[in-house]
């Protein structure tokens, strides 16, 4: 037990360095998208034109493009300005420079990264006694990685990037296969079990979709939910994973709209709660769904 405490926390400390280079890349892809879009003459609001001037250097494919600057004053951080978590709370969330505020999306994805890696080792379901067992475990680090992306990016600017939703979507493909060489099984079963689950959510959200023409829920959270679908177990996890995105959208959205401080048509971005809600059904799903509808849909 001991053990598996410390190479959790191990993997806590991977994860921590890895929100960092999430919260970076975030940047960077917000700073490129912009630049593309003014390159091919798509006319960016007042509020985008003021954003890009703030990170457009981001965006430059040369070497100092590459290493971490404050995106105030620009200097580049040293080794110890960039300690994940700590850094940030010894500098109270500020430049050391500067004195400019560094931001808390910076150290709430450090400190999610950190304990979902942390988690995810300590309550992995699936079996670890093989080569294919720990390159499973890393395929789905590597969707976590590209999950902070997506939750970063769509808080703060409504919008999931199709590159990294395909980065997703062939991390999934492989996640698939290798849980199906690992734990074995009749393969028309699975496949079926494979359609159901990725018909039952992309093709609700997809409706909802086209019926509210994209008021209701975005193309991209449609989208998502594909790579997402295809990696649950069966159909019942489906609808766990549809029940837990809605009620976490729901319980954080209410004091908001209770308070009159978020309107009924405000938009909202439902990509981090699908991703929470996808994270906690496939790593949770099979005591919630034994509990409450049964063993036989267990595999």
């Amino acid at each position: 037990m001991m053990d598996n405490v410390i190479i959790s926390i191990f993997f806590g400390i991977v994860g921590a360095i890895l929100g960092s280079f999430a919260v970076a890349s975030t940047w960077r892809l917000r700073a490129r998208q912009l630049s593309s879009d003014k390159s091919s003459g798509y006319r960016l609001s007042k509020e985008e034109k003021t954003e890009f001037e703030f990170i457009k250097n981001l965006a430059k494919d040369g070497k100092s493009s590459k290493y971490s600057h404050c995106l105030h004053c620009h200097r580049q951080l040293n080794a110890f300005d960039m300690v994940p978590i700590i850094s940030w709370v010894i500098l109270g969330g500020k430049c050391r420079t500067c004195k400019k505020p560094i931001g808390k999306a910076e150290f709430f994805t450090e400190v999610g990264l950190c304990v979902a890696f942390f988690v995810s080792y300590l309550v992995w379901p699936l079996p670890l006694n093989s080569l294919i067992g720990w390159v499973l475990l890393i395929v789905w680090l590597l969707i976590l990685l590209c999950c902070a992306i997506h939750i970063v990016y769509d808080s703060k600017w409504l919008l999931l990037l199709d590159n990294i939703t395909m980065m997703i979507f062939i991390l999934s493909i492989l996640f698939v296969v290798l849980r199906y060489v690992l734990a074995g099984g009749g393969l028309q079963a699975t496949l079926i079990s494979l359609a159901l689950s990725a018909a039952i959510l992309p093709g609700l959200y997809g409706l909802l979709y086209f019926i509210s023409k994209g008021a209701w829920i975005g193309f991209g959270d449609v989208k998502l939910l594909i790579p997402l679908s295809i990696m649950l177990p069966n159909w019942p996890y489906a609808l766990l994973f549809l029940f837990l995105a809605n009620f976490i959208g729901f319980v954080t959205l209410l004091p908001g709209m209770a308070s009159g401080k978020v309107s009924s048509t405000a938009r909202i971005p439902f990509g981090p709660f699908l991703i929470i809600a996808w994270f906690i059904t496939m790593l949770w799903g099979k005591y919630i769904v034994q509990t409450y509808i049964g063993s036989a849909f267990i595999l």
